[in-house]
């Protein structure tokens, strides 16, 4: 095999090269701490998480069924059905 140099541009048209790493730790923030006790909290309570969110979606499909018809507009589009 060949060694080939490989290279990502950025939005700003810049290069970054594979081998080169930045300076710090990138999950050192305070936005990534919250975020990793959130989700640690969410795996050891897993089974209750799980229960939660199939709770949230009952009440989201049940509550669908109360929205007004008149927030779906209706379509001009000429549509039409081929049955074959």
């Amino acid at each position: 095999m060949s060694s080939r140099a490989f290279f990502v541009v950025n939005i700003q048209g810049g290069f970054f090269e594979p081998g080169i790493v930045s300076q710090g730790d990138p999950y050192g923030g305070k936005g990534y701490a919250i975020y990793k006790s959130i989700l640690d909290l969410a795996l050891r309570f897993r089974k209750s998480v799980i229960v939660l969110m199939v709770v949230l979606l009952a009440f989201s499909v049940y509550g669908f069924g109360h929205v007004k018809k008149a927030f779906f507009t209706s379509s001009n589009t000429p549509i039409f059905y081929v049955d074959l």
